[in-house]
């Protein structure tokens, strides 16, 4: 159990990956990606165990896969990001990863939630997939009005610190992604120009479709099980 927050608790674990991508060199005498998922929300970041020498593994019941977070505000993501483990001086190889907005699910329901991994969530980089992740959710809001209340305000800003500069830089993917939002890129700044267009085609469809409704009095009279 991790958090400051008193909005309530968000349940999660983690069950498997398939498909990941063997990152380790010496795959003929099964040598293969030691995976493990490194999980941010708010200012805290957890890790699962390590799993050796597998590219589509399984979180047993009794190894540390269960989390519970205190929620601190209603639209804090929740940022997955599965890594393969080295050794020594050597950095964490990334592989994918992914986010769960928080304002998509129920109180009191258990999801169980397949997401397919990306190393990049802009939208001309996504590519192809890494594989996938199996995650299961509940959250609990024991005061519902405070939970409503407190989504009008504005998310504050959290600090993730980490004992070794390896979690923190699996911690940053996992937000960040492979670049730094802070350094201008061209590719990074295409493709939010992308996504901007993107939005702006699907709003103009919106406000077309309600004008036209609107006009010609669509959708607004029922005859028989058919709306005219």
């Amino acid at each position: 159990q991790a958090g400051s927050g008193s909005l309530g608790k968000v349940y999660l674990e983690v069950l498997e990956c398939r498909g990941l991508p063997n990152t380790d060199a010496g795959e003929s005498i099964g040598n293969k990606t030691d995976a493990f998922i490194s999980l941010v929300y708010g200012d805290i970041m957890v890790q699962t165990e390590v799993i050796d020498d597998v590219c589509s593994p399984m979180w047993m019941p009794w190894s540390s896969r269960a989390f519970v977070f205190q929620m601190s505000h209603p639209s804090t993501a929740i940022y997955i990001g599965v890594a393969d483990y080295d050794v020594g001086p050597l950095e964490h190889e990334c592989i994918g990863r992914v986010a769960i907005d928080m304002g998509k699910f129920f109180p009191g329901t258990l999801y169980t939630l397949t997401f397919k991994l990306f190393e990049s969530s802009n939208l001309t980089e996504k590519g192809e997939d890494s594989g996938t992740i199996t995650v299961r959710l509940r959250i609990e809001i024991p005061n519902e009005k405070k939970y409503l209340m407190e989504g009008w305000k504005a998310p504050g800003r959290n600090w993730v610190n980490s004992q070794q500069w390896k979690s923190h830089r699996v911690a940053k993917y996992c937000v960040d992604g492979p670049h730094d939002e802070e350094v201008f890129e061209m590719r990074l700044f295409r493709s939010h120009i992308n996504e901007l267009l993107t939005q702006k085609t699907y709003l103009s469809y919106a406000i077309s479709d309600a004008v036209r409704s609107l006009i010609f009095w669509r959708g607004q009279v029922k005859v028989g099980n058919v709306w005219l």
